[in-house]
């Protein structure tokens, strides 16, 4: 098993790269946005999961304006025909709905940035106490 210098995971003997991008035969770590996993149906492209949580809460936010957009629409339709002013209900319960919509993704994508910066942080620090270990191995020597 190899062990990688930059965030210390096993690797098998035949591997050219961790999936951290680190390369063993050059010693560079290129950036990789996406890590492949060999499943047994072939090759699947996985991101990061704060990339994932991103891109749901973005997902989610469009979803909340779409339906917003329609519960507007039903209440000008609704106000031509009732005069108790439930449309008006109608349309702003849309904005309500589209704010809390916003308000969701901010919060979301929030967390999902922190899960990416913690993602990116554990994999420096792996890479630090590999080049430690590096040198102190050549120091003992």
């Amino acid at each position: 098993m190899k062990t990688c210098m930059n965030c210390g995971k096993s690797n098998p003997d035949d591997a050219v790269d961790c999936t951290c991008g680190y390369h063993f035969q050059t010693g560079e770590s290129k950036s990789v946005q996406y890590i492949s996993n060999s499943t047994s149906n072939g090759s699947e492209i996985t991101r990061s999961s704060g990339d994932t949580i991103i891109k749901l809460a973005r997902n989610y936010f469009i979803g909340s304006v779409l339906i917003a957009i329609a519960g507007a629409i039903v209440g000008f339709v609704w106000m031509s025909w009732d005069e108790l002013g439930i449309g008006w209900i109608i349309v702003g319960a849309s904005v309500v709905f589209a704010m809390y919509g916003w308000l969701i993704k901010v919060l979301v994508s929030s967390y999902g940035e922190m899960v990416s910066d913690t993602n990116r942080t554990k994999q420096h620090a792996a890479a630090c106490e590999a080049y430690l270990k590096r040198i102190a191995e050549k120091l003992d020597k």
